[in-house]
């Protein structure tokens, strides 16, 4: 389940740390105004996780609806989960993988990649249970709420540029670093987030439907590519082995 790539949260990160070096530069050695620089610069840290949120919330369905026993089996599942039904779309844009999206009712389905139509019945139902888990712990919002805060903080600085006569020059440049830093550590948090998420969602689904749950998934997890990236803190789900470990030792 994700609301951004790697890529994005990069770009971030480095416009941030330049939206505090310009300033500093500009003002230190060129001794020229740098408000337009600071501006465009937190114009560009906000991009990710404003186009993020909002593409999340004004998304429609995109994919070809399941087949009707996959549906079905769906609808099964949502109620044994105390979840509401949300329609199965199969889509490229899942590679070999499956993630809820959407942030509304409207909006909120299970896309999963046309290789899972292949994989035995009861591996899918593991990964289906899995994202209807993450539906019924509202893991979606929680993220989004943290892509609103990393958007948050470049604003609060640009609102700050206004008052630059009562801040002054050297209180500009701290607030510059320090909107850089919470910036980041904000990214960070969104990761983190999101591997506890992959854990609570595993551990949930398996308390209420049991041993055929974790069975099932942690077959599919030993055949399914593993998301996790060589910058582990940049990571949107644990190692496909530490999830399996988790679910066999509980």
């Amino acid at each position: 389940m994700r609301l951004a790539p790697s890529s994005d949260t990069l770009r971030v990160l480095t416009s941030s740390i330049y939206c505090g070096s310009v300033f500093y530069v500009s003002h230190s050695y060129v001794n020229v105004s740098a408000w337009l620089c600071v501006i465009i610069a937190c114009l560009i840290v906000s991009t990710a996780p404003l186009y993020a949120v909002l593409a999340a919330l004004l998304e429609r369905g995109q994919g070809t609806p399941a087949p009707k026993d996959i549906q079905e089996t769906a609808n099964v599942l949502s109620v044994l989960m105390g979840c509401p039904k949300v329609p199965i779309v199969v889509a490229a844009s899942e590679p070999g993988s499956a993630a809820l999206r959407g942030l509304t009712k409207k909006n909120t389905r299970i896309s999963i990649d046309t290789f899972l139509l292949s994989i035995p019945p009861q591996h899918l139902q593991g990964v289906i249970s899995h994202e209807l888990a993450h539906l019924r712990l509202g893991h979606r919002k929680q993220v989004a709420l943290v892509h609103s805060f990393a958007w948050l903080f470049p604003q609060v600085f640009l609102s700050a540029l206004l008052w630059d006569t009562i801040l002054g020059v050297e209180g500009m440049i701290m607030l510059s670093f320090a909107c850089s830093f919470s910036t980041s550590a904000c990214f960070l948090l969104y990761y983190h987030l999101m591997r506890a998420q992959e854990y609570e969602a595993d551990r949930w689904a398996q308390e209420l439907l049991g041993a055929r749950y974790s069975d099932a998934l942690s077959d599919h997890l030993r055949n399914a590519a593993d998301h996790s990236t060589r910058v582990k803190l940049l990571a949107s789900h644990p190692p496909a082995s530490y999830r399996i470990s988790r679910l066999e030792e509980s």
